[in-house]
């Protein structure tokens, strides 16, 4: 995702309109945007949506809307207005200017004849890392709040598991090590000790295979729901074998599911939660976009 930013001339994580896909709008609170469906300030009777969780009404972004948004950060740099402002708008498009493969400047445009082709495919160009936006952002932010490790949410945390059950869940992973070759047992550290060190592969493992096992009984059951929803929806996703559109399909409603669950459960339209709407919450509702962007399976 960082790489694809830099080709896209993106702001990277804290803009307004970050997705790469969808158009969702983030809600600046303590010098930070953050991505509930309302903006929490707004009063029940008219809350203004910023972006739809189970629905397709979502606009997406497109060849031709990534140069328009460019070419209106580019036209305030060029009137010479302050610093302050052409960043401001930047953070508020997305965008920080022309990019030579997706906004090319009218320069480029004649000095590139070439690229017109990639031009005109816009955003599904350039698709993200599914396996990372899930291993490096989703599972090891789930277990941070199950564990409590992010103290900023404040004493009401429902879904922390106790401290007594966390260990526990640590030393079961550990006992399974002996049973495995040793290239596997790294996968079954101690997750109450060892989350920090952990890589892709033994988050794949714990949201595929030991993590429903561990997590049952010991969180309630709307949270276990949903934890089960996303790692159903990464056992259609992340196999040997091919997807098919039924398939993606599937894995689609999943997601919705999932996110829908995640913000009615965990962010529950408390302000002091606001931390746990991250942009990568919400871009899990482009999976399978960006999965049809990489072509057929």
């Amino acid at each position: 995702m960082p790489a694809g930013d830099k080709l896209l001339n993106a702001i990277v994580g804290n803009g307004e309109y970050t997705g790469r896909f969808r158009l969702f709008c983030g809600v600046w609170i303590d010098r930070r945007y953050h991505y509930p469906p309302y903006a929490p300030e707004d009063p029940p009777p008219s809350k203004r949506r910023r972006f739809d969780v189970g629905g397709n009404t979502t606009p997406r972004r497109k060849a031709a809307s990534i140069p328009a948004v460019a070419a209106r950060v580019e036209n305030a740099r060029r009137k010479v207005k302050s610093k302050a402002a052409v960043s401001a708008l930047a953070h508020k498009e997305g965008i920080k200017g022309y990019s030579l493969f997706f906004a090319p400047s009218p320069e480029d445009k004649a000095r590139y004849p070439s690229l017109k082709y990639l031009w005109e495919i816009g955003p599904d160009l350039l698709p993200y890392d599914t396996m990372r936006l899930f291993l490096f952002n989703v599972v090891p932010r789930m277990w941070e709040l199950f564990a409590g490790e992010n103290e900023k949410l404040g004493d009401d945390q429902p879904w922390v598991i106790p401290i007594a059950a966390r260990e526990t869940i640590g030393c079961e992973i550990k006992a399974g090590r002996s049973t495995v070759p040793r290239s596997q047992a790294r996968s079954l550290r101690s997750i109450h000790k060892h989350s920090g060190p952990y890589k892709a592969v033994d988050w794949l493992y714990f949201l595929l295979s030991v993590g429903e096992d561990l997590l049952a009984d010991r969180i309630s059951e709307e949270f276990f729901k949903m934890f089960m929803l996303l790692g159903q929806a990464g056992r259609l996703l992340f196999r040997p074998s091919s997807l098919s559109e039924e398939d993606l399909l599937v894995a689609d409603k999943l997601l919705r599911h999932f996110c829908q669950a995640f913000y009615l459960h965990m962010y529950a339209g408390k302000v002091e939660r606001l931390r746990v709407c991250r942009p990568t919450v919400v871009a899990l509702l482009a999976v399978t976009a960006n999965i049809r962007a990489c072509g057929p399976a």
